[in-house]
Order: structure tokens, then sequence, then C-alpha cells
């Protein structure tokens, strides 16, 4: 379903900002992938990026009610907090879901634009 203009909302991420996203969905993807070569300090930084988007995302796209039962941003917070608390899986899993949320919000955001 495509959003109306006149009612769409202009607090989404504008399209300058969006061009960096392509690269950060590749850096969690590859990183998801080599993750037992990515260090706990990359791996931190990486799921609170993640994070940090996917919850700017939200705030653009979604109203309060649908935010509140999204735990996505909170679970990425977490894993980031304790980057050796769980397995190499545990953190290729959380990358990569990251990048799948980041990636589909970024496809909903520019669907919603044009």
């Amino acid at each position: 379903m495509q959003e109306d203009p006149a009612t769409a909302r202009d607090d989404a991420p504008d399209e300058t900002a969006q061009d960096s996203v392509p690269a950060f969905i590749f850096e969690l993807t590859r990183a998801a992938n080599e993750v037992d070569c990515v260090s706990g300090r990359e791996r931190s930084a990486l799921l609170r990026r993640a994070a940090s988007t996917i919850r700017e995302y939200q705030e653009a796209m979604l109203g309060d009610v649908e935010r509140a039962q999204l735990s996505s941003v909170e679970m990425l917070m977490a894993a980031a907090e304790t980057p050796f608390a769980g397995s190499d899986e545990d953190v290729a899993t959380s990358l990569r879901l990251a990048a799948g949320l980041i990636r589909g919000y970024r496809e909903t955001a520019h669907r919603a634009r044009h």
C-alpha cells in the first residue's frame, strides 16, 4: 500500500543519508559471515550502529504504539553491551537480523517517497 504524498511523513531519513545504508548493510552481512574474525569491540560498534539506524527508521515511519511493540532495538543494544556473552553464531544471527531489518525499512521508506 502506497502512502499518500500529502500525508507522508517528512522526518524519514533522507536520500543523502540513505546512500550509506547499502554499504552498512553489506558491512553487517560481511561481519556476520566472518564473525570469528570480528573483534568484540567491532561487534559492539556494529550492533549499536544497527540499533541506532533501526531506531531512526522506526521513529520516522511508525507510531508510538507500533514502536512500543518492537523489541529489535532493545535486543540489538543488549547484544552490543555483551559482545562476548553469546556464541559466534548468536552474534552472526544478530548481525544478519539487523541487516535484514535495515534493508526492509530502507525499501519501505524508498517506496513511500516514490
